[in-house]
């Protein structure tokens, strides 16, 4: 200080005292201002309620192509490179078709086989049917010519041969009678003697003959009626009841024989059809084997689960039937996925709108409905007692600049009320444990209690402990 000169010292002191009436001033300028209030007045208003989350932009779907082929063991011979834009339509992977073009051949084979051996059978069939007709026909002139025979018996012949039995035993007894009445007048003359004992006897041996005869025809007529006759008709039935037998176990083996042909038909066309289906199952799959994308886009290989582990799809792999190796996101439409607290999930249900301000796009806010809310929690590794709840918002239009994976700043309303009562966020404090505000009349300002509902960005709902007019201070 004492090499100082004093010019330069008296510069140097009117400079300080300047900077600290400055210093002075503004701090005072900034104690009157910090002292001074907002006021805001109270009035029925419309309050929208949202849910503010963050979230992540994604396609709405994912188009899986997969493998169509009806073999478990098709192998990639060529892929289209990852990240190449495709249209629809468009080759982007074969397999290789020469194992299929081997089945192909030999189950065309098969089904010329098949449908030669079908219209042999069909053959076969028809002359079998033929033979069976040829064998029902002639038992069915057995059975005529079995009831002819049988009636035959009954009413004819057999009824002839009984008459003539009954006529010739009956002739036999007249004989007897006739006989032994002449033997009795030879006996009258006899005694007189007109006659002699010669001539007599004659006619009592004539007698005795002729009751032999009778005695023969009566056991010939007993015979009949009793053996002959009941056989004779036993038989007539027996033969009868046979043919009938016979006719129906012709019917019976015919029906037998020509369903079983029939039936080898059947299951001649059923096969040839399988064979059909085989050879139209493997020309698809052969067709297949071009595999083409199903919608416009990116396309993105798959990881698969392989002996070296999980990894994507590459040529030379074996693909099984139905498994993806390849998918297209469909950007046609976009969905945000957002992860909201627990808290809040009850407030927020499907098809809630929402806004949605994309990071990457910062001049431009989109629309979009809640499609979708996990009704399971998603754990926090970190916190165990945070809980939050996956919900998805589809987009109700998109852009050429949105990427999947884009951050999204998420707006959801979740409510809209009518003519209600509401202060600023910043006005409410906690008196007592409980939300109050500053009410302010002229130069009084006094403390007054409220209940409070929802809030959005800036009003909290009052729900009650204010009325329209009041004059709020913070």
């Amino acid at each position: 200080m004492k090499n100082i000169p004093k010019k330069n010292f008296l510069l140097i002191t009117i400079l300080i005292m300047l900077l600290v009436i400055v210093v002075i001033g503004i701090l005072f300028i900034g104690d009157e201002q910090s002292t001074k209030k907002k006021l805001f007045t109270v009035e029925s208003t419309h309050l929208d309620l949202f849910v503010r989350e963050r979230g992540f932009l994604r396609p709405a779907k994912v188009v899986h192509i997969k493998s169509k082929i009806e073999s478990n063991r098709a192998q990639l011979i060529w892929m289209l490179p990852e990240g190449e834009e495709v249209k629809k339509g468009q080759v982007v992977a074969r397999f290789d078709a020469n194992p299929l073009l081997e089945k192909l051949e030999k189950a065309e084979q098969e089904l010329v086989d098949s449908a030669a051996n079908i219209e042999s059978t069909k053959k076969l069939y028809e002359i079998a049917k033929e033979q069976q007709q040829g064998k029902l026909e002639e038992a069915k002139r057995n059975v005529d010519m079995a009831i002819i025979k049988a009636d035959d018996i009954k009413n004819g012949s057999g009824a002839l041969e009984r008459s003539k039995i009954e006529q010739s035993r009956a002739k036999a007894a007249r004989n007897v009678e006739l006989i032994q009445r002449e033997l009795e007048d030879f006996d009258l003359l006899l005694a007189k003697g007109h006659v002699s004992k010669r001539e007599r006897d004659k006619i009592a041996e004539n007698l005795r003959v002729n009751k032999e005869a009778l005695k023969l025809a009566t056991a010939e007529a007993e015979n009949f009626k009793k053996y002959k006759w009941p056989k004779m008709l036993n038989e007539a039935t027996m033969m009868l009841n046979g043919a009938k037998a016979e006719l129906e176990r012709i019917q019976k083996t015919s029906e037998i024989e020509l369903q079983q042909q029939k039936d080898r038909i059947v299951v001649g066309l059923r096969y040839m059809q399988k064979l059909e289906k085989r050879v139209d199952d493997l020309e698809n799959s052969i067709a297949n084997c071009e595999v083409q994308a199903p919608i416009s886009g990116k396309l993105l290989y798959i990881k698969l689960h392989r002996a070296d582990g999980r990894r994507k799809s590459r040529v030379g792999d074996v693909v099984w039937n139905a498994q993806s190796f390849m998918e297209i996101p469909d950007t046609s439409k976009m969905v945000v996925d957002v992860e909201i607290r627990e808290v809040d999930v009850a407030k927020v249900s499907k098809g809630n709108k929402a806004t949605i301000n994309l990071d990457a796009i910062p001049n431009k806010t989109f629309t979009g409905t809640v499609i979708g809310i996990e009704t399971i929690a998603k754990e926090n590794e970190e916190n165990q007692h945070l809980r939050k709840f996956n919900l998805a918002i589809e987009l109700d239009t998109t852009s050429a600049n949105m990427h999947v994976g884009m951050s999204a700043d998420v707006k959801i309303q979740y409510q809209h009320l009518e003519n209600v009562l509401a202060v600023p966020t910043e006005s409410i404090f906690y008196y007592k444990g409980k939300p109050a505000v500053r009410i302010k009349n002229g130069d009084v300002e006094t403390t007054q209690a409220i209940e409070v509902g929802n809030s959005s960005d800036k009003l909290v709902h009052v729900i009650s402990g204010i009325s329209q007019g009041l004059v709020i201070a913070y």
